[in-house]
């Protein structure tokens, strides 16, 4: 850290086994001078040589400092730009290259692979990471990507690649090996389902465990008449750069795989997560139908063309014609291009774009104004609506609820909310304090499509439910003739759900309904109630509430 003035290399120890490299061009003399950064740490040294020491003087001196000081700002430019460049193309967290240096990667493999070579780009998602926050802290996550990030690059070869997209996503890249496609995607599938079997693994995560599960969509490369050579050929960007270079991002070959793996990622997560999922041509054809149809639907919405029909409930007796006890209120949408549209096809893409908020409410707007009408004629019909899983978990439906049940005046009780299995088994505490918050509004909850799903009785005893709905795939097996081999019936499964209704002292609603045979069978097991096309189809709810007064009428 201090200047070095050697008279004689010859002479000086401190020279040894380096002397013959000045002395080979006739130099006998050195006057060093460290370069420090401002911390003092030593950055390296500028040095004069010279035949003789005597040549040296205070001009050398002067120069030398002057050297130093541009060498040292030389030096310092020089590690923060290779600081940024490092930051414009790793992951501050895990350390890890991000999509811009990823995107690099893959052109140069692309470039460099062989006819009949083929790899594989892997996007990884990490499943219902945001519960992980929630429950244990943002820094819990962070920890917990970082753990993830090792594990992954420990089951990756030396040619291969992994990068942090953002977030709690991961692009894996295979370089490419001989063989071809089905060598390539078996490969592929083999290192996918070994990531997904490690990322169960538990995670430790200060003094707690946490067990995470990913989703993964593949596509092979390369392809190359989508022309890779270009993309190799990019700087780092910077300033307006950047912008140009994102732009050149988005329309490249990169972004092309990228797209192909994003949208098999969507598919392996609608699949149930947890599963991979390679990429096929008619998979982006869905996407760009089901686009299609959230562009109809949010315009179907907005020029009112949904509208509730109700479909009758009837009370099964242990003998004569069933009665009228109540409805169940479900939307309709008829298109004047599409025609009548299948709940089964736009209320998931509802829930998708997040439609169902409004849809589901102003359902439940619908139903509790007619409710109040009916009242306010002397009449009572109770109606049940379906709630989904997005609409329950919005932090604004008890307040929605609570309004509309103060602004139309009916007994509460008419209103029944039917949720899912699904939705009983997710996020206990709080689905059981937004259930308790109706509750005690005089509302009465049902459980739909009851045996589909995975229900832990002892949470659903917990639960204040009235009703339980058998689902219709039970009924369609139900049959007039018992097996000999009765425990495996389709009659014994139905028999047994009216059992543990009975023990938990639970209505039941059996749906789908459309034989006699069906309704008969159903009635000597003690079924109370049914629903179905056999005794009423789904109608404008003006329709069913005229007959159902016109009933209730006559008695």
């Amino acid at each position: 850290r201090k200047p070095v003035m050697t008279p004689s290399i010859a002479q000086e120890p401190a020279w040894e086994g380096f002397r013959e490299h000045p002395h080979a061009l006739g130099l006998d003399a050195c006057l060093s001078m460290p370069i420090l950064d401002g911390e003092d740490n030593p950055l390296g040294s500028f040095a004069f040589y010279a035949e003789t020491g005597e040549v040296f003087d205070a001009t050398h001196h002067g120069l030398l400092e002057v050297a130093v000081k541009v060498a040292r700002l030389a030096i310092e430019r020089y590690r923060r730009d290779q600081q940024l460049t490092h930051q414009a193309l790793h992951d501050s967290l895990t350390g890890l290259p991000n999509r811009r240096l990823v995107r690099r990667h893959l052109c140069e493999l692309a470039e460099q692979a062989q006819p009949g070579e083929m790899g594989a780009l892997m996007f990884l998602d990490l499943d219902h990471f945001k519960r992980l926050n929630d429950i244990l802290g943002h820094d819990a996550g962070d920890l917990a990507l970082k753990q993830v990030a090792s594990r992954l690059a420990e089951m990756l070869g030396p040619q291969d690649f992994l990068a942090r997209h953002g977030g709690d996503e991961f692009i894996v890249l295979l370089a490419p090996r001989a063989g071809g496609p089905r060598e390539a995607a078996s490969r592929a599938r083999q290192v996918a389902e070994q990531m997904l079997e490690r990322l169960q693994e538990p995670l430790e995560l200060e003094g707690r465990t946490h067990q995470l599960t990913g989703s993964l969509g593949i596509t092979l490369y390369p392809r190359h008449e989508e022309g890779y050579g270009a993309c190799s050929q990019q700087v780092l960007p910077a300033g307006k750069a950047e912008h140009d270079e994102i732009d050149r991002e988005e329309s490249d070959a990169w972004s092309h795989l990228l797209h192909q793996a994003d949208i098999a990622l969507y598919e392996s997560k609608g699949a149930g997560r947890a599963r991979l999922c390679f990429f096929a041509p008619e998979m982006r054809q869905r996407i760009i139908d089901a686009a299609r149809m959230e562009h109809a639907l949010r315009e179907a919405v907005s020029r009112q063309q949904l509208s509730v029909h109700l479909q009758p409930q009837f009370s099964l007796p242990e003998s004569g014609e069933p009665q009228l006890c109540g409805a169940e209120a479900l939307l309709r949408w008829h298109d004047p291009q599409l025609g009548m549209v299948s709940p089964a096809t736009f209320i998931p893409i509802a829930e998708e774009s997040g439609l169902i908020l409004e849809l589901g409410h102003w359902v439940l707007e619908q139903v509790c104004r007619e409710l109040a009408a009916m009242t306010a004629r002397g009449y009572a019909l109770p109606m049940a609506v379906n709630v989904s899983q997005v609409q329950f978990r919005s932090s604004e439906f008890v307040p929605q609820v609570t309004r509309l049940l103060a602004q139309h005046d009916f007994a509460p009780e008419l209103l029944r909310m039917e949720i899912t299995e699904s939705l009983a088994t997710d996020d206990e505490a709080a689905m059981l304090e937004k259930i308790d918050q109706l509750a005690a509004l005089g509302l009465s909850f049902s459980i739909d499509d009851f045996g589909i799903g995975y229900s832990n009785l002892s949470r659903l005893r917990r639960m204040p439910l009235k009703e339980l709905k058998i689902d219709r795939s039970f009924i369609n097996d139900l049959s007039h003739e018992e097996s000999p081999d009765t425990h495996t019936t389709g009659n014994e499964i139905v028999r047994a759900m009216l059992m543990m209704a009975s023990a938990l002292s639970l209505d039941v609603v059996a749906e789908g309904v459309e034989e006699t045979e069906q309704l008969e069978v159903l009635r000597r097991m003690g079924c109370s109630r049914v629903q179905g096309y056999l005794l009423g189809r789904p109608r404008p709810m003006a329709e069913v509430i005229g007959d159902a007064e016109a009933r209730l009428s006559k008695g």
